[in-house]
């Protein structure tokens, strides 16, 4: 099932998490009983960004991509968060978290780019003038009707009469 709507969201929600205990004070390590809540404190962090980045993934699989340029920008960001959880089993030497976050790595880059095979590229073009958004739309996609995609891509579009001088489109 495909859920429509804003990955923007779904990268924000999930980048929250993955930052999960950054800002927490550092505690000295000085007794048994202080060793081991900082080492609680570490495992219950990576516990929550391993378990964001496995939800973040499930959710990447049910997003539908309005294009190409939307889909791998997702992968990319869900990619470089990973490698940070990567790069952190390969130091600590946990070969399982590394099978399985190179694994889960593997499989949303295959499932992204096999679902974004057939969408359109995002473009850019530059207007002579300003031009109404219904007029615009139809010069680019012979089809007025699809003028409410252009604002929905372009926040600079501000009135449905005045389009910015570059406008981002589907193409």
């Amino acid at each position: 099932m495909d859920v429509p709507g804003d990955p923007g969201i779904l990268q924000g929600a999930f980048s929250e998490l993955n930052g999960y205990g950054a800002g927490w004070p550092s505690l000295p390590v000085t007794t048994a009983t202080r060793r081991a809540q900082a080492s609680n404190a570490d495992a219950l962090t990576g516990l929550v960004r391993r378990l964001a980045l496995s939800e973040e993934a499930r959710a990447i699989s049910r997003v539908a991509f309005d294009s190409v340029d939307q889909a791998l920008g997702l992968r990319s960001d869900f990619v470089g968060r990973l490698d940070g959880v990567v790069a952190a089993a390969a130091a600590a030497f946990e070969d399982r978290t590394f099978a399985a976050a190179t694994g889960l790595r593997a499989a949303v880059s295959a499932d992204v780019i096999a679902r974004s095979g057939g969408l359109p590229r995002v473009r850019e073009i530059q207007t002579a003038s300003s031009l109404p958004s219904v007029v615009l739309a139809y010069r680019l996609y012979g089809d007025a009707t699809k003028a409410a995609d252009l604002p929905s891509r372009n926040p600079a579009f501000r009135h449905p009469m005045f389009s910015p001088p570059r406008v981002s489109y589907l193409g």
